[in-house]
């Protein structure tokens, strides 16, 4: 799951309570606002309220590059690292003394580089175990993420694609399909400052 704002958070942005309908899909609608932004960031943080501590690990793949640092997915801590063969058998296990995290000096790493090695030029040929995570979510993450799915319910209660209405001058605007578009580019354009650059 990618929970990283409450039911709370998406009132305070939409200043009202959530209706019944509202409710019944919010934990939908913050999950796929989370997924979207571990796909525009390339990261993956902790769920809003679940602590570093008490995170789970996993085992993953990746290809050896035959140098000595290797760029894998955002991770908190390693337990793990074993080297594979083109055939699929255990060739080695990494001492936990042969290898450093990057960057220095961060909650979040995601590099290992080897003191005394280098990586087998395999493909699927490096195991890591560990925590892939970038760390608990960040503040500017949980408001993006509570403002995208306010926006997500106030423009689902905005049918039609006008601006402005006016009826026996009671009046009314509403967004149109391409503000909404320019408010989420908005809300993204905030959290660029996570997102990961490929090398």
């Amino acid at each position: 799951m990618s929970s990283y704002t409450d039911q709370t958070m998406v009132e305070n942005v939409l200043q009202r309570s959530l209706t019944n309908e509202e409710e019944a899909i919010i934990e939908s609608a913050i999950e796929a606002v989370g997924e979207a932004i571990n796909a525009y960031t390339g990261r993956k943080w902790l769920d809003l309220g679940v602590l570093e501590a008490s995170a789970l690990s996993e085992t993953k793949f990746f290809d050896g590059n035959g140098k000595r640092e290797l760029f894998i997915d955002d991770f908190i801590s390693i337990s793990l690292v074993r080297f594979y063969d083109s055939l699929g058998n255990v060739t080695n296990t990494v001492p936990s003394t042969s290898y450093a995290y990057y960057p220095l000096n961060s909650n979040w790493k995601n590099s290992l580089f080897l003191r005394d090695r280098v990586f087998p030029n395999v493909r699927s040929g490096v195991e890591i175990t560990g925590v892939f995570y970038t760390g608990e979510v960040p503040l500017d993450i949980q408001m993006a993420t509570a403002t995208l799915v306010g926006l997500f319910f106030a423009s689902s209660r905005n049918v039609g694609d006008f601006k402005r209405e006016s009826i026996e001058g009671y009046s009314y605007e509403i967004l149109t399909g391409g503000e909404k578009t320019e408010q989420d580019k908005a809300i993204f354009d905030k959290i660029d400052y996570w997102r990961k650059v490929n090398i």
